[in-house]
């Protein structure tokens, strides 16, 4: 008799198509962050620990914004697992994120990531750099406020060339 083995899983040539919930929503923001969450008091074990910064993974932050219903939610996964670690809806009450470092920026808002009726927590996201940080808070402002455009329709705009016309006068 003769033995034959196929090198390739069969389950492996088969393209298995994931739906993460973001098909229909437009990216307004999106940069690699790092998120942690503020504990005001945790029980581990006999130990109890209080005000404490947890971290909630490395991944990409995004803000989406849904094209039927034009709600807005900021997104975190984290890397590897992709699970979400933070999905909260901007609905218009939040306050502008704060200046935590100068490469973090931190916010208060109702989480949806652990629980279905969400729960109010402090949170901090890291970016690479001051930039990057600055530019999170004014794409929050924009989609909070509801005058968000794509990132695709910010890179389009042409730049602001005043600068140029004042030295050439």
């Amino acid at each position: 008799s003769k033995l034959t083995l196929d090198p390739v899983d069969p389950r492996l040539t088969t393209s298995h198509v994931v739906k993460t919930g973001e098909e229909n929503e437009e990216i307004l923001f999106e940069a690699r962050s790092r998120v942690s969450r503020f504990v005001p008091k945790d029980v581990y074990g006999d130990e109890e620990r209080t005000n404490r910064w947890v971290s909630r993974g490395k991944g990409q932050l995004k803000i989406l914004r849904d094209k039927t219903t034009n709600k807005v939610r900021l997104l975190h996964r984290q890397e590897k697992t992709y699970k979400v670690r933070l999905n909260l809806p901007l609905t218009g009450a939040e306050k502008d994120p704060t200046v935590h470092s100068e490469k973090s920026r931190m916010f208060i808002g109702i989480d949806f990531s652990d629980e279905e009726e969400g729960k109010m927590w402090t949170f901090s996201v890291q970016f690479r750099n001051k930039k990057i940080a600055d530019e999170f808070v004014e794409a929050f402002k924009e989609a909070r406020d509801g005058s968000s455009t794509t990132v695709d329709e910010k890179s389009d705009k042409p730049e602001d060339d005043t600068k140029n016309n004042d030295e050439n006068t």
